[in-house]
């Protein structure tokens, strides 16, 4: 199979297995390289994932379990999936360890914010935009005349 095919094989498998309609085709072609440079073995099983659910035309996660039943093989392989997308990375992080195999895939897309989109921002170092910290906040200048 091509790279543009399995990029193309991965999207259709991304939107069945999280339940999306619309998901960013370079945001999936990233989530597949990460997978595969976290876990270089996940490629069989992810070819056989893609043939399984092609013959059997599985299209809908809310079938996963008997899925998974029936191809407990491939059980692993779709929920590193499933993790890589809701997580924006894949692998396993090990934060005081530099050795990890972590990778990442998006911060800004990863699905685990989209439950609260609509209330909270997603979490940044640069909350404050670009080059925020040029400028002192307004309560310093404030706080500086009030201490006179």
């Amino acid at each position: 199979m091509s790279e543009d095919d399995l990029d193309r094989e991965f999207l259709r498998l991304s939107r069945i297995l999280t339940k999306r309609e619309v998901i960013d085709p370079t945001t999936s072609a990233r989530c597949r390289r990460a997978l595969l440079a976290a876990d270089p073995a996940i490629i069989d099983p992810l070819h056989n994932l893609i043939t399984v659910t092609t013959r059997e035309n599985f299209t809908n996660v809310d079938e996963f379990e008997k899925f998974s039943q029936r191809h407990p093989e491939l059980r692993l392989t779709a929920l590193a999936i499933i993790r890589a997308w809701y997580l924006g990375y894949a692998g396993t992080p090990a934060p005081l360890d530099q050795g990890d195999n972590a990778q990442f895939v998006s911060y800004e897309r990863a699905l685990m914010f989209e439950p609260t989109r609509d209330a909270t921002v997603i979490p940044t170092y640069a909350r404050g935009g670009t080059d925020y910290w040029r400028e002192p906040p307004n309560g310093i200048a404030h706080d500086k005349e009030s201490s006179t």
